[in-house]
């Protein structure tokens, strides 16, 4: 019942009682996990010589035999984690001289005697956690030297003691994760008897302000950089929390879930060194001009989630002083999302001089007005990303980003804004390169709306009740590089033929769950409107739900580069031959959901040819030899990716075939049904001649 795959054995969740036997010898990886299984006996191991992983997680072994890695000299990984293992004595893993990962989380060790680890010279990855043990001695004199991962949470350790830490004497840690213990000591010297640490992770340990203190002491002169504290209780810090780490090169700190209320001014003073520091979902009430003082390296740090949350029966809410940030002169990137601060003030962002990417999405409670003087303490920020989705913004003012010249990415989504767009909102912003729109209540456009942003090349616009999109000239027409639009869910109805005029660059444009239907009737007064016209380098074109039931012959004409059709749910029925010609180079059309009855090769010839992917579910198939022959022969050889094709292409018609998979309808009776290859060579019968050299046979 196992499968295997390129020398991989997997035989999990098969309620095993004992190991298959008749597995290929060559396998390298055996996954044995979620069984039944209460031996690794090695006898039953001998035919798989070759192995180098084997998990057997998640059973109930309790005992191991040392002849198993005899068995098996080239096991580099083993995973036994999940079962019932309670002794490891010296001789369990005498042989296993080659692992380099060992896991017995989630057993009942809760004891180590002596060595059992003497011999894993090439061990990297240890992990005992989720075990009974209630110290971290696991040998007498130096050993695992070659270990970058001791992996120890979730026990009973009450003490660290420099005695208990002696075997790691030639160890350079790259990670010491001792989170989840009852820790109430950190006795003189403990981590200067490891070689060298670097990361060390204290989650969950609750630890005191007093601990935290002591044990950043106990870090003084180590190789630690990178520490993580979080879920701590550590509720407030002061200027001796983190004084011990002055004589460390400390780079990345994690104070999150700590309910921290209160950060003394200079908290960070000690730690010059630091680049990331996260202070994510803490309690903050509120940060002052020495809050941050020393953090002259931060890169990275979040404030998500870090303020206080403001109670029904308080109306106090955090406050971010003037000047808060000014120490940070390095920060690139800050996230104050999901909090609740008023607004913006004069000064709070002043001093970042390396700001590149801010995210304020749902921060503030009192931002409905976006003014010139909101973002003016970013005036000397070299800012390339801003987001302000979630905070119900309902106005843009006049020059209001003016100050962020260097902006490349401006995310409005997700607001209340209801306005026109005059263009001035976005004065100032000359390298702009996204604007995000996207549902927002309502927007009027005007010639002007975009002029001053002609670098622009994403603009997204969707479901925000767009009005007046057919003024002219065109509010799009200065953007000559945008080669994203996304005009989609905004109900239009009335658009001009030169909407899109002069966007050489357009590649996508989404303009789904519209009501385009009438601009493509041939009795649109003064005639279908081809608004497509131009876009010689349209890649993706999105026209789902737009109640189409027509396709005038030659608005697709010319559009050479289009990899993408989507015509889903409309009211196709009838389509014109040659309307697709130019399109062999489609890789996606979709035509689900429409009222097409008839599949012909003068209409779908040259769009079929190099397709990936098709969907013409749920069209109402007419099964006659006229309509749909020349689809069914295609279907049968052609290599492209047709979903559900034995339940959601029936015939509708002729009635005795009514729900008849359309696959199965057979053409052989069909006249006219030669090799398909010759079907697309033929030429046509009508003026009309390929014009593409590929097609020349």
């Amino acid at each position: 019942q196992c499968t295997v795959r390129y020398n991989v054995a997997d035989c999990s969740h098969l309620k095993l009682t004992h190991i298959p036997d008749d597995l290929p010898s060559n396998i390298t990886v055996l996954n044995l996990t979620h069984n039944q299984l209460r031996r690794l006996p090695p006898t039953n191991f001998t035919r798989y010589s070759q192995l180098a992983i084997l998990d057997a997680g998640f059973n109930s072994i309790s005992k191991l035999e040392p002849e198993l890695c005899q068995i098996l000299p080239l096991l580099k990984v083993l995973n036994l984690q999940h079962n019932e293992l309670s002794q490891i004595s010296d001789q369990t893993f005498v042989f296993c001289t080659n692992l380099t990962e060992l896991d017995l989380m989630s057993n009942s060790i809760h004891k180590i005697k002596s060595n059992p680890f003497k011999n894993q010279k090439n061990l990297i990855k240890l992990d005992l956690s989720h075990n009974g043990l209630s110290s971290t001695k696991l040998g007498t004199g130096v050993q695992l030297e070659n270990l970058q991962e001791l992996l120890l949470a979730k026990n009973k350790i009450l003490a660290l003691r420099s005695e208990e830490l002696e075997f790691l004497g030639n160890s350079s840690l790259r990670k010491l994760d001792l989170s989840s213990n009852p820790l109430k000591e950190f006795s003189p010297g403990c981590f200067q008897t490891i070689g060298k640490l670097f990361a060390l992770l204290l989650n969950n340990a609750q630890l005191n302000p007093h601990l935290t203190e002591k044990l950043c002491w106990e870090l003084s002169n180590t190789s630690i950089q990178n520490l993580s504290l979080a879920n701590n209780q550590l509720l407030a810090t002061s200027e001796s929390t983190f004084s011990g780490l002055k004589w460390t090169n400390l780079t990345q700190l994690d104070l999150s879930y700590n309910n921290l209320h209160d950060v003394g001014n200079g908290s960070f003073s000690y730690l010059p060194s630091l680049r990331y520091l996260s202070l994510e979902y803490n309690n903050i009430q509120r940060l002052s001009p020495r809050s941050f003082y020393g953090l002259s390296n931060l890169r990275y740090l979040s404030l998500k989630r870090a303020f206080t949350k403001q109670s029904v029966s308080l109306a106090s809410h955090p406050n971010i002083d003037d000047f808060s940030f000014q120490w940070l002169k390095y920060l690139e990137y800050l996230n104050m999302d999901d909090n609740n601060i008023p607004s913006t003030k004069s000064n709070t962002f002043t001093g970042l001089v390396s700001l590149k990417y801010l995210s304020l999405s749902k921060t503030f409670t009192s931002l409905q007005t976006l003014t010139n003087e909101t973002f003016v303490s970013l005036a000397h920020s070299p800012l390339l990303t801003l987001n302000l989705t979630k905070n119900h913004i309902s106005k843009i003012a006049n020059g209001t980003f003016s100050w962020l010249g260097q902006l490349r990415i401006l995310d409005l989504g997700l607001n209340e804004i209801e306005q026109k767009l005059s263009g001035q909102e976005w004065r100032g912003l000359r390298n702009i390169f996204e604007i995000y729109l996207s549902y927002n209540k309502y927007l009027q456009l005007s010639t002007s709306s975009f002029a001053l942003v002609p670098s622009l090349q994403r603009l997204m616009l969707r479901r925000v009740a767009l009005k007046n999109v057919d003024i002219s000239p065109s509010p799009f027409r200065p953007l000559r590089n945008l080669t994203i639009l996304d005009l989609s869910n905004n109900n239009i109805a009335n658009i001009n033929e030169d909407l899109l005029e002069g966007l050489e660059n357009l590649e996508i444009l989404d303009f789904q769950h519209n009501n385009l239907a009438r601009l493509w009737k041939r009795a649109n007064p003064g005639g279908p409107v081809n608004f497509l016209k131009g876009l010689s380098h349209l890649h993706i074109l999105n026209l789902e739900s737009n109640g189409l039931d027509e396709i005038p012959v030659g608005v697709f004409k010319n559009l050479f580069e289009l990899k993408s059709i989507n015509l889903g749910l409309n009211n196709l029925n009838k389509l014109e031959p040659f309307i697709f010609d130019d399109q062999t180079s489609l890789r996606s059309l979709n035509l689900q959901k429409n009222l097409i009855t008839s599949v012909e090769k003068d209409v779908f010839g040259p769009p079929f040819q190099n397709l990936n992917s098709l969907d013409m579910r749920f069209n109402p198939f007419d099964c006659t030899c006229e309509s749909i022959s020349w689809f069914v022969n295609w279907i049968n050889q052609t290599h492209t990716n047709i979903s559900e094709l034995s339940t959601h292409y029936l015939c509708n018609t002729p009635h005795h075939y009514y729900g008849f998979p359309l696959k199965l309808f057979d053409t052989s009776s069909c006249k006219d049904s030669a090799p398909f290859e010759n079907l697309y060579f033929q030429g046509h019968h009508h003026h009309h001649h390929w014009s593409h050299p590929q097609f020349e046979k």
